[in-house]
Protein backbone atom coordinates (compact mmCIF):
# COMPACT_ATOMS: atom_id res chain seq x y z
CA UNK A 1 0.00 0.00 0.00
CA UNK A 2 0.93 3.39 -0.84
CA UNK A 3 0.54 6.33 1.66
CA UNK A 4 0.34 9.75 -0.21
CA UNK A 5 0.60 12.40 2.80
CA UNK A 6 -0.28 15.92 2.73
CA UNK A 7 3.42 16.72 2.91
CA UNK A 8 4.01 14.22 -0.55
CA UNK A 9 0.96 15.94 -1.89
CA UNK A 10 2.33 19.70 -1.65
CA UNK A 11 5.90 18.39 -2.88
CA UNK A 12 4.50 17.31 -5.88
CA UNK A 13 1.90 20.52 -6.33
CA UNK A 14 5.28 22.45 -6.05
CA UNK A 15 6.95 20.42 -8.58
CA UNK A 16 4.46 20.43 -11.01
CA UNK A 17 4.57 24.11 -11.01
CA UNK A 18 5.83 26.19 -14.56
CA UNK A 19 8.02 27.83 -13.35
CA UNK A 20 8.74 25.79 -10.28
CA UNK A 21 9.81 27.43 -6.87
CA UNK A 22 13.68 28.41 -6.71
CA UNK A 23 13.59 28.89 -3.05
CA UNK A 24 10.92 27.73 -0.19
CA UNK A 25 10.97 28.80 3.12
CA UNK A 26 9.10 26.24 5.56
CA UNK A 27 7.23 26.61 8.81
CA UNK A 28 6.68 23.31 9.24
CA UNK A 29 8.43 19.88 10.24
CA UNK A 30 11.80 18.41 8.71
CA UNK A 31 9.22 15.71 7.42
CA UNK A 32 7.97 18.59 5.03
CA UNK A 33 11.08 19.96 4.10
CA UNK A 34 12.08 16.40 2.93
CA UNK A 35 9.55 16.02 1.02
CA UNK A 36 9.99 19.00 -1.15
CA UNK A 37 13.83 18.83 -1.07
CA UNK A 38 13.25 14.91 -2.92
CA UNK A 39 11.40 16.83 -5.84
CA UNK A 40 14.76 18.59 -6.60
CA UNK A 41 13.68 22.14 -4.93
CA UNK A 42 15.92 24.17 -2.94
CA UNK A 43 14.47 24.32 0.82
CA UNK A 44 16.08 26.77 3.49
CA UNK A 45 17.24 25.35 6.35
CA UNK A 46 15.72 26.00 9.37
CA UNK A 47 18.94 27.45 10.79
CA UNK A 48 18.89 30.56 8.26
CA UNK A 49 15.99 32.12 9.76
CA UNK A 50 16.79 35.73 10.62
CA UNK A 51 16.01 36.04 14.06
CA UNK A 52 16.13 32.51 14.86
CA UNK A 53 18.84 32.99 18.00
CA UNK A 54 17.54 35.99 19.85
CA UNK A 55 19.71 37.38 22.37
CA UNK A 56 18.62 36.49 26.07
CA UNK A 57 17.18 39.66 26.79
CA UNK A 58 15.16 39.40 23.67
CA UNK A 59 14.36 36.18 24.16
CA UNK A 60 12.66 36.06 28.06
CA UNK A 61 8.71 36.12 27.75
CA UNK A 62 6.95 39.19 28.80
CA UNK A 63 10.32 40.91 30.08
CA UNK A 64 11.18 43.83 27.46
CA UNK A 65 9.04 43.32 24.14
CA UNK A 66 11.05 46.56 22.75
CA UNK A 67 14.16 43.83 23.24
CA UNK A 68 12.84 41.50 20.86
CA UNK A 69 11.76 44.38 18.25
CA UNK A 70 14.69 46.16 18.12
CA UNK A 71 16.77 42.35 17.42
CA UNK A 72 14.16 41.71 14.62
CA UNK A 73 14.77 44.93 12.77
CA UNK A 74 18.30 44.74 13.10
CA UNK A 75 18.89 41.50 11.96
CA UNK A 76 20.45 41.13 8.78
CA UNK A 77 17.88 39.90 6.23
CA UNK A 78 18.46 37.75 3.06
CA UNK A 79 16.54 38.21 -0.40
CA UNK A 80 12.92 36.59 0.00
CA UNK A 81 12.08 33.57 -1.13
CA UNK A 82 9.61 32.85 -4.03
CA UNK A 83 7.32 30.10 -1.88
CA UNK A 84 6.21 29.94 1.31
CA UNK A 85 4.83 26.60 2.48
CA UNK A 86 3.05 26.18 6.19
CA UNK A 87 2.30 22.86 7.93
CA UNK A 88 2.52 21.77 11.19
CA UNK A 89 5.14 23.79 13.01
CA UNK A 90 5.38 22.88 17.14
CA UNK A 91 8.41 24.71 17.54
CA UNK A 92 6.68 28.21 15.78
CA UNK A 93 7.81 31.21 16.89
CA UNK A 94 7.33 35.09 15.80
CA UNK A 95 10.20 35.04 13.75
CA UNK A 96 9.32 32.23 11.77
CA UNK A 97 5.81 34.56 11.52
CA UNK A 98 7.58 37.84 10.61
CA UNK A 99 9.97 36.01 7.92
CA UNK A 100 6.89 34.25 6.16
CA UNK A 101 4.95 37.56 6.64
CA UNK A 102 8.24 39.54 4.87
CA UNK A 103 8.13 36.92 1.94
CA UNK A 104 4.80 36.74 1.02
CA UNK A 105 4.18 40.33 1.31
CA UNK A 106 7.59 40.73 -1.32
CA UNK A 107 5.35 38.26 -3.80
CA UNK A 108 6.07 34.59 -2.48
CA UNK A 109 4.00 32.06 -3.17
CA UNK A 110 1.90 30.78 -0.02
CA UNK A 111 1.00 27.39 0.21
CA UNK A 112 -0.07 25.18 3.04
CA UNK A 113 -0.18 20.99 3.26
CA UNK A 114 -3.01 21.05 5.26
CA UNK A 115 -5.80 23.74 7.40
CA UNK A 116 -6.68 21.20 10.72
CA UNK A 117 -7.81 23.36 13.51
CA UNK A 118 -6.76 20.87 15.87
CA UNK A 119 -3.84 18.14 16.64
CA UNK A 120 -4.96 15.29 18.52
CA UNK A 121 -2.62 13.76 20.76
CA UNK A 122 -2.99 11.53 24.17
CA UNK A 123 -5.32 13.27 26.58
CA UNK A 124 -6.09 16.78 24.59
CA UNK A 125 -6.49 18.59 21.93
CA UNK A 126 -3.49 20.74 20.60
CA UNK A 127 -3.63 23.58 17.79
CA UNK A 128 -3.54 22.64 14.46
CA UNK A 129 -1.39 23.75 11.25
CA UNK A 130 -4.51 25.64 10.17
CA UNK A 131 -4.03 28.03 13.57
CA UNK A 132 -0.42 28.71 11.65
CA UNK A 133 -2.03 29.22 8.31
CA UNK A 134 -4.51 31.65 10.03
CA UNK A 135 -1.88 33.44 11.14
CA UNK A 136 0.23 34.25 8.51
CA UNK A 137 -2.80 34.82 6.55
CA UNK A 138 -4.06 37.95 8.81
CA UNK A 139 -0.61 39.10 8.64
CA UNK A 140 -0.31 39.71 5.38
CA UNK A 141 -3.68 39.64 3.71
CA UNK A 142 -3.34 36.62 1.17
CA UNK A 143 -4.70 32.92 1.41
CA UNK A 144 -3.02 30.57 1.17
CA UNK A 145 -3.02 27.43 -1.12
CA UNK A 146 -4.78 24.48 0.50
CA UNK A 147 -3.12 21.57 -0.27
CA UNK A 148 -4.55 18.91 1.97
CA UNK A 149 -7.98 17.74 2.94
CA UNK A 150 -10.75 18.88 2.30
CA UNK A 151 -9.33 20.67 -1.09
CA UNK A 152 -8.57 18.37 -3.91
CA UNK A 153 -5.18 18.55 -5.09
CA UNK A 154 -4.94 15.33 -2.11
CA UNK A 155 -7.44 13.11 -3.98
CA UNK A 156 -5.91 14.62 -8.05
CA UNK A 157 -2.11 13.48 -6.28
CA UNK A 158 -3.82 9.71 -5.09
CA UNK A 159 -4.96 9.30 -8.31
CA UNK A 160 -2.21 10.39 -10.17
CA UNK A 161 -0.17 7.80 -7.72
CA UNK A 162 -3.13 4.86 -8.50
CA UNK A 163 -2.51 5.80 -12.49
CA UNK A 164 1.21 5.28 -11.89
CA UNK A 165 0.89 1.94 -10.13
CA UNK A 166 -1.81 0.35 -12.51
CA UNK A 167 0.61 1.03 -15.63
CA UNK A 168 3.72 -0.25 -14.13
CA UNK A 169 1.79 -3.79 -12.84
CA UNK A 170 0.65 -3.46 -16.40
CA UNK A 171 3.87 -3.97 -17.82
CA UNK A 172 5.55 -6.23 -15.32
CA UNK A 173 2.91 -8.91 -15.47
CA UNK A 174 2.11 -9.25 -18.70
CA UNK A 175 0.70 -12.87 -17.55
CA UNK A 176 -2.15 -12.68 -15.50
CA UNK A 177 -2.05 -12.43 -11.93
CA UNK A 178 -4.14 -12.52 -8.59
CA UNK A 179 -4.11 -9.71 -6.35
CA UNK A 180 -4.45 -8.70 -3.28
CA UNK A 181 -6.38 -6.45 -1.51
CA UNK A 182 -3.46 -4.64 -0.84
CA UNK A 183 -1.98 -4.86 -4.07
CA UNK A 184 -5.62 -2.81 -5.26
CA UNK A 185 -5.41 -0.14 -3.23
CA UNK A 186 -2.31 1.62 -5.12
CA UNK A 187 -2.43 4.54 -3.00
CA UNK A 188 -4.87 6.12 -0.16
CA UNK A 189 -4.36 9.34 1.76
CA UNK A 190 -3.30 9.93 5.24
CA UNK A 191 -3.78 12.20 8.13
CA UNK A 192 -7.51 12.89 8.11
CA UNK A 193 -9.09 14.73 11.17
CA UNK A 194 -12.87 14.14 12.15
CA UNK A 195 -14.45 17.04 10.76
CA UNK A 196 -13.04 16.77 7.37
CA UNK A 197 -14.89 13.89 5.86
CA UNK A 198 -17.98 15.43 4.90
CA UNK A 199 -15.78 18.66 3.65
CA UNK A 200 -13.99 16.69 1.09
CA UNK A 201 -17.14 14.68 -0.06
CA UNK A 202 -18.09 17.83 -1.40
CA UNK A 203 -14.45 19.54 -2.54
CA UNK A 204 -13.61 15.94 -4.60
CA UNK A 205 -14.81 16.10 -8.25
CA UNK A 206 -17.41 13.28 -8.17
CA UNK A 207 -15.61 12.15 -11.36
CA UNK A 208 -12.64 11.86 -9.69
CA UNK A 209 -14.41 9.73 -6.46
CA UNK A 210 -15.55 7.22 -9.14
CA UNK A 211 -12.59 6.54 -10.41
CA UNK A 212 -10.95 6.18 -6.69
CA UNK A 213 -13.62 3.63 -6.16
CA UNK A 214 -12.97 1.77 -8.95
CA UNK A 215 -9.09 1.87 -8.13
CA UNK A 216 -10.23 0.58 -4.55
CA UNK A 217 -8.86 3.84 -3.31
CA UNK A 218 -9.95 6.00 -0.61
CA UNK A 219 -9.35 8.03 2.68
CA UNK A 220 -7.96 6.72 5.41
Amino acid sequence: EHIVTSAYATAHYLERLDPKPRDVYVVGANGLREEIRATGITVREPSSLPGVEPPGGAAADGVDPGAMRRYLTGVSLPPPADTVVVGLDLHVTYAKLAEAQRCVLAGALLVCSNRDRAYPVEGRLLPGAGSIVAAIEVATGRTAICIGKPEPFLFEEVLRRAGERARERTRAAPRSVSCGRRDRRAASPRGHRPSTPRATARAAPRTGWRRASEAGIGPR
